[in-house]
């Protein structure tokens, strides 16, 4: 009987510790997701500033927004990719409408209430 005891209650202590590593772990994770997107944010600022303040980087952020744009053009003449680009548009325009949808929901029952 005391080895099924003792058993059961390292099994438990086991789980109990499982658990609180998953739980650290979680912790661990989402600082580091939180910093990383910090970090980040202050990047995209810093090329920002330095696009505004380096006249050769903000001429080479033009030139890459124009070739986008015209590789963007270019692609979706191409046969394969029109009907996706069309159900990509048709997806959006649902989406629109449900999101919609849910607001006049939402709306109507906080009017109601």
């Amino acid at each position: 009987m005391k080895k099924i005891v003792l058993s059961l209650l390292c099994t438990m202590l086991a789980f109990t510790l499982a658990a609180d590593e998953k739980a650290d772990l979680d912790k661990q994770l989402s600082d580091l997701q939180k910093e990383r997107a910090r970090i980040e944010a202050q990047l995209i600022q810093q090329r920002r500033s330095a696009i505004r303040k380096d006249k050769y980087a903000a001429k080479l952020a033009r030139e890459i927004l124009v070739l986008n744009q015209q590789l963007s053009e270019y692609l979706n003449t191409k046969p394969e990719i029109r009907p996706m680009n069309q159900n990509l548009a048709k997806l959006d325009r649902q989406i629109r409408e449900l999101k919609q949808r849910i607001n006049d929901l939402k709306k109507k029952n906080t009017n109601t209430k």
